[in-house]
């Protein structure tokens, strides 16, 4: 068995290094003096959480971490478990993103953006526990989606989005696989991983190397300077798929994406939808205009538009909340689990795993 940090190797059976506490690894699975990282991190995770919580599965595979089902072994409650992969827990700007990302949802109390339920690091994987997710936008495009439907599900985002905006927050990749939805079927705003946040110290704004080409901003793209308008733009994107089962821009290859948003005007969504209301394809449009300025200036204005417009309005009625989403915590249903918060108590789940930890290395 070999330390993953720091080399030293120990006997068959072995699970953490005495030099430094990190998980051990079979040298079977080294191969050309390199670890095979990507087969060996659900293994090892297995053992830093066992025996109180077991594994699952992979879940997703980002371009920064990994997020993995597990399952509390006392009480069969299911968690989303974002990590870290070892390969990339050694970048020190790699692991301050996602700290970062930890900080900001610390923060953030919305019924429409995904909590936290501890964040941390341990045994060198560092992780943030979420509530389970019953599955994401992208996979209800493929299926498509009916108008109320669509209807339901933009408010419900524009309302975390707007929360979002009046926080300082632009989070810079909306896209259809960062909706998530709960058993309830209500959609929540998730991943704020590359999330800007406007009086942050030594944060530019820019875009450049960020998002998603297909759901990017032209300013985005461009690497200038990105806000809320940008998220306006981003939205309006994925808005555009949901009403009519089509990419607003596709292409042979990224580039030419690219190069659609910047400057290749947008297909009216009736051309895919014929009965789609003419109010909702002004809507949308105007989401989609090049010029940022041309845009709404954030979510909260966009919502403020929705209202004074009688046509948009009647569409919204029955999901129609006061523009001004209110900020107070007590007004925000809390999830099963206590999100983190600014104190410094250590959670729940990272108690216990400290206490796993500590009998695997005193065994």
């Amino acid at each position: 068995m070999k330390c993953i940090s720091c080399n030293y190797e120990f006997g068959e059976g072995t699970l953490f290094c005495g030099v430094c506490s990190a998980p051990l690894v079979n040298l079977a699975v080294m191969e050309g003096g390199l670890l095979l990282i990507e087969d060996t991190n659900q293994a090892i995770l297995q053992r830093v959480l066992a025996p109180d919580y077991r594994v699952q599965g992979k879940l997703a595979d980002g371009g920064m971490a990994c997020v993995y089902h597990i399952v509390d072994n006392r009480t069969d409650e299911s968690m989303a478990f974002k990590v870290l992969p070892l390969d990339r827990a050694g970048d020190p700007e790699t692991v301050a993103q996602f700290e970062r990302e930890s900080r900001l949802l610390a923060e953030l109390f919305h019924p429409h953006i995904i909590p936290i339920y501890d964040a941390g690091e341990i045994a060198k994987f560092h992780y943030l526990a979420m509530p389970m997710m019953a599955g994401d936008l992208k996979k209800r495009i493929e299926k498509g989606l009916r108008l109320r439907e669509t209807l339901r599900i933009f408010h419900q985002v524009l309302g975390a989005l707007a929360y979002a905006h009046d926080s300082g927050l632009t989070h810079r990749d909306i896209k259809p696989a960062n909706i998530l939805f709960d058993e309830s079927d209500n959609a929540h705003l998730a991943d704020f991983g590359i999330a800007w946040l406007a009086d942050e110290a030594g944060a530019e704004g820019h875009g450049q190397g960020l998002g998603t080409p297909t759901y990017a901003s032209p300013e985005q793209l461009l690497g200038e300077k990105v806000g809320p308008a940008s998220d306006i733009y981003s939205l309006g994107v994925v808005f555009y798929e949901m009403l009519t089962g089509q990419r607003l821009f596709t292409g042979a290859n990224p580039k030419e994406v690219v190069l659609a948003h910047l400057h290749q005007e947008p297909t009216p969504p009736s051309h895919h939808n014929t009965n789609l209301p003419p109010s909702l394809e002004t809507l949308v449009l105007r989401m989609l205009t090049k010029n940022f300025e041309d845009r709404f200036l954030d979510a909260h204005a966009l919502q403020e538009h929705i209202q004074a417009t009688p046509e948009l309005y009647a569409l919204f009625e029955d999901f129609s909340k006061p523009a001004k989403e209110q900020r107070s915590d007590e007004d925000v249903p809390p999830p099963r689990r206590p999100p983190m918060v600014k104190a410094k108590r250590r959670g729940k789940l990272r108690g216990l795993i400290d206490m796993a930890l500590g009998r695997a290395l005193t065994a």
